[in-house]
């Protein structure tokens, strides 16, 4: 077993590179196969508006590297979605990543949810 990697408070577990001006309430999340799981909002495709979309991206090296963005919510850039969490259930090889947020595509706030399989 590797040793557990460790960061100093305060520095950035995912750097502002090809993303949006903010990224907004990460949610940070564990595989069984320790694989780093991390989701947020941010603005990247309506950058002068208030739109955010919601992103999962994880990392197999304890956080030094991270995949290429997912986007998750259904219509980006249309609605504001916003605080979303994240759960992780582990089987075997895959772990299914299950992601909540807020959208506010009614007039209302409704949560929506969508869930991956990664291997």
């Amino acid at each position: 077993m590797d040793a557990p990697r460790s960061h100093a408070p305060g520095s950035a577990l995912l750097a502002q590179r090809r993303r949006g001006r903010f990224l907004r309430r990460p949610s940070l999340a564990v595989g069984g196969n320790g694989r780093l799981y991390a989701v947020w909002s941010d603005d990247r495709t309506n950058p002068i508006g208030d739109n955010h979309d919601i992103y999962l991206s994880y990392s197999t090296d304890g956080g030094v590297t991270w995949s290429a963005d997912i986007l998750v919510n259904d219509m980006p850039s249309v609605f504001y979605q916003r605080h979303a969490s994240i759960a992780v259930v582990s089987g075997g090889a895959q772990d299914t990543v299950v992601v909540t947020w807020s959208d506010q595509r009614s007039p209302y706030y409704d949560v929506r949810s969508a869930a991956f399989t990664l291997p």
